[in-house]
C-alpha cells in the first residue's frame, strides 16, 4: 500500500513540474515596439490640440503647446511649436512645419520612446491636395539618398488626422513626415556633428562623398545648398578626421517644382526644372567614379519613385520623366562633359 502511495506522489511531482515547464515555455510576451525610425510603413497617427494657437505663433519668440499624439490607441503626451524658415511665413505656408516634444514617461512603449524631440514635415496649405504631394516628393528624395549612402537622414511617412480640441478648426487628415534631427543622424553612425558656426572648407570635406552629394543634387535638381554655408545641410566630423555633408530640405528641388521654389539669380537659371552642377571640379576619374555609381543605383531610384504611395498618377509620371533626364545626361559624354567637367565650381 505504501508503495502504491508513493508512486502515486512521484507521478503527481512528474506532472506538476511538466505542467509548469509548458506553461513558462508558452507564455507569451510582446516583442517589443520597433522604433519609429526602424520600420517603412506608413504611420497613421491623431493629434489633438488647440490648433488655431499652434499655427498662428509663428515669431521668433513662439511658445511650446500642449496637445496629445494618438498612436495605436495610445495617447502620448506632447508638446507642439511650429519651425523653419521660409515654411513658417504665411505668405509661403498656412500650415509649417512642426517640432514634437515628447513627454518622458507617456512614450514609453512607442515608437517615439527614444526621442526628445522631432521634426514633422507637413503639408504647408490647410486646402491644397497639391502640397500633400510636395511633401510626399520631399519624403521621397530623402529616400532616395539614402540609397547611396548612411550618411544620411532617415524619414517615416505618415498619416495624420488632426483634431481641434476648441472644434473651430476642420477635422483632417493629411499626408506627412518625421524627419531624423541631424543630432540623432550622428548619434547613430557614433561620429560628431560639427558646430553650425564652426567653418568648415570643401577641401576638408571627404571628397567621393561630397562630389556623390552634388551630383545627387543635381539629379533631383536642388541648387538650394551650400557647404561652406552650412544651408540646408549639416556637417558631420568623421573618426578618421573627414567632414562629411549631410543634406536636408529639398522642397526646393526641381523634380518637385513647387509653386512657391524660387531660382537664385546668380545661377543664371529661369526654372527650378532646370538642372545646374553646384559641385567643386574634380579629377575626370573621380567624377566617372561618382556616376559610374549612380549608373548602378539606376533601377533602385526609379524602383522608389515607381513605387512611392499615394503619389498623383500625373506628378509619378513626371518624377519618373525627371529621373530619365538625368540618366540621359550621364549616359552621353558630351553632356557629361558640359554639365558636370566646364560647369563645375
Amino acid at each position: 500500500m505504501r508503495n502504491k502511495i508513493t508512486k502515486i506522489k512521484i507521478l503527481f511531482c512528474i506532472i506538476i513540474s511538466l505542467s509548469s515547464c509548458i506553461s513558462k515555455n508558452t507564455e507569451i510576451t510582446t516583442p517589443p515596439t520597433k522604433g519609429i525610425f526602424e520600420e517603412d510603413s506608413v504611420m497613421n497617427l491623431t493629434l489633438k490640440i488647440n490648433l488655431n494657437k499652434l499655427l498662428t505663433d509663428i515669431g521668433e519668440d513662439r511658445k511650446w503647446h500642449k496637445g496629445s499624439l494618438i498612436w495605436n490607441e495610445k495617447s502620448i503626451q506632447i508638446e507642439v511649436k511650429t519651425r523653419g524658415n521660409f515654411r513658417r511665413n504665411p505668405e509661403n505656408c498656412n500650415f509649417p512645419p512642426l517640432f514634437l516634444a515628447f513627454d518622458s514617461l507617456s512614450r514609453i512603449g512607442t515608437p517615439f520612446e527614444k526621442y526628445d524631440k522631432i521634426r514633422l514635415v507637413s503639408h504647408c496649405q490647410k486646402d491644397s491636395a497639391t502640397y500633400e504631394q510636395i511633401g510626399l516628393e520631399e519624403y521621397n528624395i530623402y529616400k532616395t539618398y539614402s540609397l547611396f549612402t548612411d550618411k544620411s537622414v532617415i524619414t517615416r511617412l505618415c498619416k495624420i488626422t488632426y483634431q481641434d480640441t476648441e472644434n473651430k478648426e476642420p477635422t483632417s487628415t493629411k499626408i506627412a513626415f518625421f524627419v531624423e534631427g541631424t543630432d540623432y543622424s550622428a548619434k547613430r553612425l557614433g561620429v560628431k556633428l560639427v558646430e553650425q558656426t564652426d567653418t568648415i572648407q570643401y577641401l576638408e570635406s571627404n571628397s567621393f562623398l561630397t562630389t556623390q552629394l552634388a551630383v545627387f543634387q543635381f539629379m533631383v535638381g536642388n541648387a538650394d545648398w551650400s557647404i561652406s554655408n552650412k544651408h540646408n545641410l549639416s556637417i558631420l566630423e568623421m573618426p578618421n578626421q573627414d567632414y562629411v555633408a549631410i543634406p536636408f530640405d529639398f522642397d526646393f528641388a526641381g523634380i518637385i517644382d513647387a509653386p512657391y521654389a524660387g531660382t537664385d539669380p546668380n545661377l543664371g537659371t529661369e526654372s527650378v526644372t532646370e538642372r545646374v552642377y553646384r559641385g567643386y571640379c574634380q579629377s575626370d576619374a573621380e567624377l566617372l567614379l561618382v556616376l559610374e555609381k549612380f549608373k548602378e543605383k539606376e533601377k533602385e531610384v526609379k524602383q522608389v519613385w515607381q513605387n512611392l504611395p499615394f503619389q498623383e498618377p500625373q506628378r509619378k509620371a513626371k518624377s519618373l520623366k525627371y529621373i530619365d533626364g538625368f540618366y540621359t545626361i550621364i549616359q552621353n559624354k558630351d553632356s557629361i562633359d558640359y554639365y558636370f567637367l566646364k560647369n563645375c565650381r
